[in-house]
């Protein structure tokens, strides 16, 4: 009887501590969370324009500008051809305009480069050259050398910076002009006392083959990204 007694009361411990065992492996119970990471990236957008005056894309050899459409000058489409020397002659003038801009997703310099003025004869055009920039701001400026002309050319320089604001698109107008006069060349200039030499032209038309010439490409490159 005692026997049983005490295995009984054994037992009921056993129970006891049983059932404590359970309370104490809830409580040891913890909180636990989880985070995922993903993450992605794509390829920043290369979007740059260059046009002409006309909205047509500026590609290699279609800088034209000395083709013009003055009466009492040959033409034949000599003016107009892309494959032919074009003819100026003392009155004649002309011009064109690039049209540069960005929406590209980085920053991008636009550049002039590889300038290349050549004039054999010493033929007396005039120049000026008209600068919008893509901030809006607008410089003209006349030059009377071949000389000047390609220091000008090599200095031209944009950035359309990617976190700008209201950059506008940028125009370009290179403007030239064969004078007949002293009226005229000062019209061109803006500014009185250039003289025209009637005797310097004749003899570049008696000779008919001094040639001017202009050459440049407009390069488009990224800005290197900083940290």
């Amino acid at each position: 009887m005692k026997k049983n007694l005490t295995f009984k009361i054994g037992l009921f411990c056993a129970a006891l501590v049983l059932v404590a065992t359970c309370f104490v492996t809830n409580a040891w119970a913890k909180y636990t969370q989880t985070v995922s990471a993903v993450d992605s990236a794509r390829v920043a957008k290369w979007v740059v324009s260059m046009k002409d005056g006309a909205g047509a894309e500026f590609t290699d050899a279609s800088f034209d500008i000395f083709s013009t459409e003055h009466e009492h000058i040959l033409l034949d489409e000599i003016n107009t051809d892309d494959t032919d020397v074009k003819l100026i002659a003392p009155g004649s003038n002309g011009s064109y305009t690039i049209k540069l801009d960005s929406t590209s997703e980085v920053s991008v310099d636009f550049t002039i480069d590889s300038v290349a003025v050549a004039n054999t004869a010493n033929i007396p055009l005039l120049w000026k050259i008209t600068n919008k920039n893509n901030a809006g701001s607008t410089t003209t400026t006349t030059y009377k050398t071949a000389a000047e002309l390609q220091a000008a050319l090599e200095g031209l320089s944009w950035r359309y910076d990617v976190n700008g604001t209201d950059q506008d698109e940028v125009q370009l107008t290179i403007e030239w002009c064969w004078a007949y006069n002293d009226a005229q060349a000062e019209a061109f200039l803006g500014a009185p006392g250039y003289v025209v030499s009637d005797s310097s032209d004749t003899d570049l038309g008696v000779d008919g083959d001094a040639v001017y010439s202009v050459s440049f490409k407009v390069v488009a490159t990224q800005v290197q990204p900083q940290d």
